[in-house]
């Protein structure tokens, strides 16, 4: 499984064989990407559906909103205190 690559403007651009596009369009979890030794060079993922993006906006805007970071201390300081 060869890769090469195509340095644009702004970032690199890896080129996988088919093969390798398979099992990344097949993966649902994040990918971690190694050299041929095996030293791990990172992590992929995939990007945001527009359907996961809609329901993240839905949520946001609907959902309470959760405790500041001052009230989570105060809560935890009243257990430790119990």
């Amino acid at each position: 499984m060869k890769s090469t690559y195509i340095q644009g403007d702004d970032m690199v651009q890896i080129v996988v064989t088919a093969e390798q596009a398979l099992k990344i369009e097949s993966s649902g979890e994040a990918i971690e990407i190694v050299d041929d030794s095996g030293k791990r060079i990172g992590f992929f993922t995939k990007p945001f559906s527009d359907a996961e993006i809609e329901e993240a906006k839905y949520r946001a805007a609907n959902e309470p909103i959760g405790r500041t970071t001052k009230e989570v201390l105060e809560r935890l300081s009243k257990l430790d205190s119990a």
